[in-house]
């Protein structure tokens, strides 16, 4: 089967392309056209090899991983098997199930490891001769590899994310900011653990949240911003390094990355 990949136009309509930074834009569609992508939409890649092919350093590309599967909601990445599965696969690239494509796409799947991945990228295929290989593979009829891989899987990232404090973070932010957010919502919590798999700890989002209060709660133009979406952003890090401020500075608007 001839070696390339479909990048429609309606990619670049995607409504979920306007939270995305151009860094982000250039990553993804580097994961949906680079020479490692198979049809199945779970491909086996290191992220020494991402690195190279994109230019971006490990360290880029790791946080650029996690930014894609604890805020967008659009990779799963396992690091046992360097395997990558893409949500949309199916969206862009099995718009149709003629025998070629089946036969390649059973193939794929019959060599993948990490079978959480095979369910995952399967609940977006529509296409019912396809979605049934990886409903079979999911469930063990066509290989005999059965769930316990998908169960480990889930239980594993259960645990990590239980060990993360939304609560605490949420209700001291609330607290400072006199705000009223929820710490069950899905995406304050995908933002909070996103920055908690970078490494950053509750004192690390106490203090973001006291710089920031103490520079934009008195002012009327940036006091909106005192919120989950922009305060826990991928411009987290830099919130939390700048200094303290004695006096009121006037606020430098280009620092915003407010996700919506």
């Amino acid at each position: 089967m001839a070696k390339y990949r479909h990048v429609y136009c309606e990619f670049w309509e995607d409504p979920d392309l306007v939270e995305y930074t151009p860094e982000e834009k250039y990553f993804y569609l580097y994961l949906l056209t680079n020479p490692h992508t198979t049809q199945c939409g779970i491909y086996e890649i290191s992220i020494r090899q991402m690195a190279f092919e994109t230019g971006y350093n490990k360290e880029t590309v790791d946080k650029l991983l996690i930014r894609f599967k604890d805020e967008h909601n659009k990779i799963r990445y396992s690091r046992d098997t360097k395997e990558i599965a893409i949500k949309n696969w199916a969206k862009y690239n099995l718009r149709n199930s003629g025998k070629p494509i089946v036969d390649c796409v059973k193939k794929e799947l019959d060599r993948v490891k990490d079978l959480s991945l095979i369910e995952w990228v399967g609940k977006e295929v529509s296409k019912n001769k396809l979605k049934a290989l990886y409903d079979r593979e999911v469930h063990g009829a066509s290989t005999g590899r059965g769930t316990a891989g998908t169960q480990k899987e889930k239980e594993k990232e259960k645990e990590k994310e239980n060990n993360v404090p939304y609560a605490p973070i949420v209700k001291y932010l609330n607290k400072k900011a006199d705000r009223n957010y929820k710490s069950t919502t899905n995406k304050t919590k995908r933002l909070i653990q996103a920055r908690w798999n970078e490494g950053f700890n509750l004192d690390d989002f106490k203090k973001v949240i006291d710089n920031k209060v103490h520079e934009w709660l008195d002012d009327e133009e940036m006091d909106q911003y005192l919120r989950p979406n922009t305060l826990f952003s991928n411009k987290f890090e830099g919130y939390l390094n700048q200094k303290n401020f004695n006096e009121k500075k006037k606020p430098d608007y280009s620092d915003i990355v407010d996700l919506g």
